[in-house]
């Protein structure tokens, strides 16, 4: 079974309908040997600055600006119900993982990257451009 994300429900739909996956579950579609689902806005965002460091918490000029040795993120309070989803498809024993996205290198290809990251997924996965790369 392939895992096709892509970085919108509208993206999703689309490449459902071509592959033919149309059985409609919660937070993806799935038929033809694809799950297809999306992300929603940005599902895992940067952490607040107090997670840093609790001085954080109030601003500070002196403070600023604040360059964190490791950069930390979050899943975004109101995504959550989807990436619980995502996170339970890339679970699934028999799910290997294709990203679909218009430019990889731009947020979209940024979002899905930071949401397959926070995951922790460890299973086979290719990067699939949409744009002919």
């Amino acid at each position: 079974m392939k895992l096709v994300l892509a970085e919108k429900p509208s993206v999703a739909q689309s490449i459902a309908k071509v592959l033919g996956a149309a059985k409609r579950e919660d937070g993806y579609l799935e038929g033809n040997g694809y799950v297809v689902s999306w992300c929603v806005g940005h599902l895992v965002e940067l952490a607040q600055p107090e997670v840093y460091d609790a001085k954080y918490s109030k601003w500070a000029y002196a403070d600023l600006p604040i360059f964190p040795m490791d950069w930390q993120y979050e899943v975004s309070a109101g995504t959550k119900k989807q990436f619980g989803i995502l996170k339970k498809l890339m679970a699934r024993e028999d799910v290997c993982l294709e990203c679909l996205c218009p430019f990889l290198t731009l947020p979209p290809g940024f979002i899905l990257s930071c949401a397959v990251d926070y995951t922790e997924f460890s299973g086979v996965s290719t990067q699939v451009a949409g744009d002919g790369r």
